[in-house]
């Protein structure tokens, strides 16, 4: 019978990983509706960004990542963009599945991107040079983390955002890594 009921509860905490999903949005924007920034040459592994602009004044590219395949491993992604002009662009990031989504380490060599690993954190606990997020989103784990000793874990709805500066016509590409957390949930 201990064996029937331990097959039951593995069969249940299994069923329940399977079933949750991590989607992501991926969101760039301007940082004000007047201005004239506009980008070509939108691409992303597995992220398909697509003209966003109907959607506000301020959006330009969206594009989400599916990503129900990842584990609790580490995978990286990249998307790509080419700026008309010299300028300021919002980079947003939204959790929209079932679990939880990680990331960390946001890279370019092209343009610099302030704590993209979350390792400089104020004294309220919320990472420095990135906005809407809730002081609880770093989490300090260097053996979890990708790099470092931090990462964001957003559940859903949640998100945070950073800022770039683009020069005129230079393409930029920009990585990152993100993976899900499995919520465990035993319902008996």
């Amino acid at each position: 019978m201990k064996k029937l009921i331990s097959v039951f509860v593995l069969c249940m905490l299994s069923m329940n990983m399977i079933a949750e999903e991590a989607k992501v949005r991926l969101q760039l924007r301007k940082t004000l509706a007047e201005d004239t920034l506009s980008l070509s040459n939108c691409s992303g592994k597995s992220i398909g960004l697509k003209d966003s602009s109907s959607w506000g004044d301020t959006h330009l590219y969206a594009g989400n990542l599916y990503l129900k395949k990842l584990s609790n491993e580490w995978n990286e992604f990249s998307f790509s963009f080419t700026p008309n002009k010299d300028g300021k662009l919002r980079i947003v990031l939204h959790s929209l599945g079932d679990s939880d989504t990680a990331f960390d380490s946001f890279s370019s060599d092209q343009i610099e991107i302030s704590n993209g690993s979350f390792e400089l954190v104020s004294a309220n606990g919320k990472p420095k040079h990135i906005m809407n997020t809730e002081s609880g989103a770093v989490l300090k784990n260097a053996q979890e983390a990708q790099a470092g000793n931090n990462f964001i874990k957003l559940s859903k709805e949640e998100r945070f955002s950073f800022l770039v500066n683009t020069k005129a016509n230079k393409p930029v590409t920009i990585s990152f890594y993100a993976k899900k957390i499995v919520k465990v949930s035993v319902d008996i």
